[in-house]
């Protein structure tokens, strides 16, 4: 009776997985395109939020403005306290403002920067397990599979629970999809 397995047959096993875990090319540069499609929107967003805190910041520079002025007519103490507090509190909601704007920046990397190695892992996962480090290589583990890896004796790996991204990179790669039938009782759609 054997009571170990060989290392070359566990290693070839483990490497066979990690390379089944490479998506289509085509697959690949649709993701790509939908985030970087994704990340405009929400540079866009983030843009959109930015002018619209620029614009309150004026708004308020104005109202601060014209309070100011009636301040100057005021002849009442009651009067030109009530609107010095006023003019207190927007400033100090320019000022907030003012500090959302600048936190709002621009990412300190563009999204090639941000992605690269990400999408890199997800291209090749096997070239980045053959030629990581120990770490990179732990770090395979855990983002490529939910759960540890089952080896059973005479059988090999079990099915490897795979993390979000490879089991809809997986999903997407064909593993028994069809096409959608014909239209049915659902209302057509063909006409928006």
């Amino acid at each position: 009776m054997q009571s170990s397995i060989k290392r070359d047959t566990i290693e070839g096993e483990f490497e066979a997985i990690v390379k089944k875990l490479e998506p289509a090319p085509g697959l690949l540069d649709a993701a790509h395109k939908m985030f970087k499609a994704h990340w405009n929107h929400i540079r866009d967003q983030v843009e959109e939020h930015r002018n619209a805190l620029r614009q309150q910041s004026v708004q308020k520079g104005k109202n601060i403005e014209t309070l100011m002025e009636r301040i100057v007519d005021a002849e009442s103490d009651t009067i030109i306290t009530a609107l010095e507090r006023r003019i207190e509190k927007l400033e100090r909601e320019r000022a907030l403002n003012d500090a959302k704007v600048v936190k709002l920046a621009q990412p300190a990397r563009g999204y090639d920067a941000m992605h690269r190695t990400a999408v890199e892992f997800l291209v090749n996962p096997f070239k980045f397990w053959c030629l990581g480090q120990f770490e990179d290589k732990r770090s395979l583990l855990r983002l490529a599979f939910s759960e540890r890896l089952v080896y059973e004796r005479g059988k090999g790996f079990m099915e490897p629970k795979t993390t979000f991204p490879f089991k809809v990179l997986g999903d997407f790669l064909g593993r028994k999809t069809k096409m959608v039938g014909p239209a049915g009782l659902e209302p057509a759609t063909y006409r928006l």
